[in-house]
């Protein structure tokens, strides 16, 4: 079932930091995550005496609608996973005796269940929105993956893996997740439906961030070492290695650009972005960054990539198109994390260094004004069974909850059965507006 909720949005020009939002508690934010089906960005933060803080904002206003303490104290990774189905929140902390996982209820805001973790501190999160499951590694040697039914909060099962995994990535196309395994300079694929490996994958360093090209249908796994780190490219049909690229620096980051099929990879040590022709798989320009780099996320309606620079206190702000410097926006003390609203296109800073979180407008697409009316528009989409019908002769875009371009839309039906559920936006070529789209199965 599918289901169609209306929100027009209306078109500004200018690129500028909106707003600067004092967190209540003086703390150190690291993680942050935007739920589009409540509207709202959740904060995660060290505060007095190793507390966890969560600080939620509402995406309209951007004022802090909720504050609140999670169970335990806050162990040496700080991260939030998300549930797109049902909107629920996960963060980790630990005490004398044991790790919880923090189940925090969207609706409501506040944690309504706290779940053992089982062995270590969980390091990273994923969730599998077509088979309702929560992942996150527990680093170690071997490492383990923990599976969760993301309806019911309990854990179905453990799938071993190899040694000091660290991160994780969903791919819908192929229900697979892929666990990068530090220790052990491989990746371990997991089927989505059984929970079994289907391949381990030796890569060339060890790696530590993940992207999918789905025009390619590749898998982009980057690691290394500070001076010498590289790209590997795994076929997402056969699960095996196409080409290694070296990054000439320490990949902490990857994002992907589906308008003009480009990988985005930060480098530290070199603080310059790399960009990959996602065809060819070659190195087609390398931009200029801020000291530090630390976070990538690319908007898609925009056409523009954000690189957080934790050393130099700003995000650089970078043309998909031209992979150019547009410019470099100052935001705070130490940014560590980037989060992406596609209602409002806001882009999120937290700042590590100041107890902030700034806000990024860019309006290159959409954003919202106090005072001004959004235009109406008058080619209603509607959606049957799998099916998203679009009136007129218009042409027309479908984006996921990150800003990606998932699939091109026409008049007429559009088959979208194959997209996992979650909230998506349907974005009109000429009328700049956009409608919100709830796919529920």
């Amino acid at each position: 079932m599918l289901l169609a909720v209306g929100c027009w949005l209306s078109v500004v020009s200018g690129q500028s930091l909106e707003r600067t939002i004092q967190l209540p508690e003086s703390g150190w934010p690291f993680a942050l995550c935007y739920s589009p089906l409540y509207g709202k960005l959740y904060c995660e933060s060290w505060a007095g005496d190793e507390a966890g803080n969560v600080v939620v904002i509402d995406g309209g206003s951007n004022g802090i609608v909720a504050s609140f303490w999670l169970h335990g104290w806050l162990g040496e990774n700080v991260n939030l996973g998300y549930n797109s189905r049902n909107g629920k929140v996960y963060g980790v902390t630990y005490g004398f005796d044991d790790v919880y996982l923090n189940v925090i209820d969207g609706r409501v805001d506040s944690v309504v269940a706290v779940i053992p973790a089982q062995y270590t501190e969980p390091y990273y999160f994923c969730y599998n929105p077509q088979d309702d499951k929560l992942y996150w590694t527990t680093s170690g040697t071997p490492g383990i993956v923990t599976v969760m039914s993301g309806t019911l909060d309990s854990i179905l099962t453990t799938v071993p893996v190899g040694s000091m995994p660290t991160v994780l990535y969903y791919c819908g196309k192929h229900d697979k997740v892929y666990c990068a395994n530090a220790g052990s300079r491989s990746v371990t694929i997991i089927d989505g439906a059984t929970d079994s490996v289907l391949a381990t994958v030796a890569v060339r360093d060890s790696p530590s961030a993940f992207c999918y090209n789905p025009q390619n249908d590749k898998v982009y796994c980057a690691g290394g070492s500070w001076n010498d780190g590289s790209i590997s490219v795994l076929d997402g049909t056969g699960d095996s290695v196409l080409a290694t690229l070296s990054t000439y620096g320490l990949p902490v980051a990857l994002c992907y650009n589906e308008r003009d099929n480009k990988v985005y990879c930060a480098n530290g040590g070199v603080d310059r972005v790399a960009v990959i022709d996602g065809a060819s798989d070659s190195l087609v320009a390398s931009v200029s960054a801020g000291v530090g780099v630390s976070a990538l996320c690319y908007v898609a309606l925009n056409d523009k990539v954000y690189c957080a620079n934790s050393g130099s206190d700003d995000v650089t702000v970078i043309d998909g198109a031209s992979d150019t410097e547009l410019r470099t926006i100052d935001v705070g003390g130490a940014p560590q994390a980037l989060a992406y609203n596609p209602v409002q296109n806001r882009v999120y800073v937290a700042n590590s260094g100041s107890s902030t979180i700034a806000v990024l407008c860019d309006s290159g697409g959409v954003a919202s004004r106090a005072g001004q009316p959004a235009p109406v528009w008058p080619l209603a989409a509607t959606v049957v069974r799998g099916s998203l019908h679009l009136s007129g002769k218009i042409q027309a875009a479908l984006f996921d909850m990150s800003g990606r371009m998932v699939a091109s839309l026409h008049a007429g039906a559009n088959d979208v059965s194959g997209l996992s559920p979650g909230v998506y936006f349907v974005r009109e070529a000429q009328a700049q507006a956009v409608r919100k789209v709830v796919i529920q199965r």
